[in-house]
């Protein structure tokens, strides 16, 4: 739909489906005037910007004038909404339920299996042993198929 149809829409901008996220979220907390609701559970303007970047998902994906802050630290929390890294993320497991029950498909992929054998590792990427590894999301080897049938339900 993103890549097809609202291209024909707006012919005038390019469309990018996380932007548009960001830009939901924030006109939602200021029309409903959210903060400070947010406030009460001890939530402030940095935690709204991580948010949003979690939406973004990666500092090269963030429109332009978007401060990207990141949290090393927490680096695989990135992997949850917006996967840059391998593509697995809640929002292809939400479109793949909601599309297949949509057009009453079955989908072989199992997103809460999934989920159950998913852990967090520290995974050194660099040929540089200096650097520090980088905490990811990492799944059993026995999710193999499992995960092949998400990107064959994805591209089939």
């Amino acid at each position: 739909f993103d890549g097809r149809v609202l291209p024909m829409i707006n012919k005038s901008r390019h469309f990018e489906h996380e932007h548009a996220s960001v830009g939901i979220l924030q006109l939602l907390i200021e029309e409903n005037n959210l903060m400070p609701i947010f406030k009460e559970f001890n939530l402030s303007e940095a935690d709204v910007h991580f948010i949003q970047e979690l939406i973004l998902g990666d500092k090269c994906e963030a429109p332009p004038g978007f401060e990207w802050i990141g949290r090393k630290e927490k680096s695989f929390l990135y992997d949850i909404v917006a996967n840059k890294r391998n593509g697995i993320d809640v929002d292809k497991f939400d479109y793949f339920a909601r599309d297949c029950h949509a057009l009453g498909l079955t989908k072989s992929f199992d997103a809460k299996r999934l989920m159950k054998f998913a852990r967090v590792f520290p995974i050194n990427r660099s040929l540089d042993d200096e650097k520090p590894p980088v905490l990811e999301i990492c799944y059993h080897i026995k999710e193999a198929w499992n995960i092949h049938e998400l990107f064959h339900t994805r591209y089939a």
